[in-house]
């Protein structure tokens, strides 16, 4: 999940696709409305939508998208870790 001024963007494992979900702040309900979802087949293709949409939006730091960006790295490496064959 990251937060770009009044904006969650988040990204889930679904049984068969990868869903981002746009969220925005509603002040008057003081709650997150989804504004927008989309669903891909690869965790790399939500993961680069989401931080498409984060580094436009214009309300964040670059340290923040090194950050997710460093987050994803880290997740994908242990997603494919080799045995070791003896």
């Amino acid at each position: 999940m990251v937060q770009a001024g009044s904006v969650l963007f988040m990204v889930a494992s679904e049984v068969t696709v990868w869903t981002l979900a746009e969220l925005r702040f509603d002040s008057v309900s003081c709650t997150f409305v989804e504004a927008r979802r989309a669903r891909f087949d690869w965790p790399r293709e939500a993961f680069g939508a989401m931080l498409s949409r984060v580094a436009v939006s214009g309300e964040i730091e670059a340290g923040l998208i090194n950050r997710v960006t460093l987050d994803f790295s880290a997740w994908l490496a242990q997603q494919f870790v080799l045995s070791r064959a003896e």
